[in-house]
């Protein structure tokens, strides 16, 4: 449950950019500017978008 299917190999960990969603490698969510190991786990938020400020893991209007 932990491969992802990359360039037709199984693969534990997909290249940078891309991380493993539903068994295949994958761009972040579009909430997120960069993520790790999930898609929607992010790591930093595009700081022009409607969603700019990273909160946890996920990407937020505002600042709670």
């Amino acid at each position: 449950g932990t491969a992802a299917l990359q360039d037709g190999t199984c693969v534990s960990v997909c290249r940078s950019p891309l991380v493993i969603y539903n068994g295949i490698c994958s761009n972040c969510s579009s909430t997120c500017l960069t993520c790790s190991i999930v898609y929607n786990n992010c790591t930093s938020c595009n700081t022009s978008s409607t969603l700019p400020y990273l909160y946890g893991n996920t990407c937020v209007v505002t600042c709670p």
